[in-house]
């Protein structure tokens, strides 16, 4: 990506055809472990704080 910004290691953007293919994929499985009594785990986003800092400043509630 351009600016110098990096993705952390093991993350990466979906979009378009790719994006998709994932969703349909996602919705399977959660069909397929829903049958069989499991349910979801949704974990946090990330973000890099020095995009929010720019913004917002430094001793912000968004970045804080």
């Amino acid at each position: 990506m351009s600016g110098g910004f990096q993705h952390p290691p093991g993350m990466r953007d979906w979009y378009g055809d790719e994006a998709d293919r994932r969703a349909w994929v996602v919705d399977r499985a959660r069909r397929l472990f829903a049958s069989a009594g499991y349910r979801e785990i949704v974990t946090p986003t990330l973000e890099d704080t020095a995009i929010y800092a720019r913004t917002f400043g430094e001793s912000s509630d968004v970045v804080s």
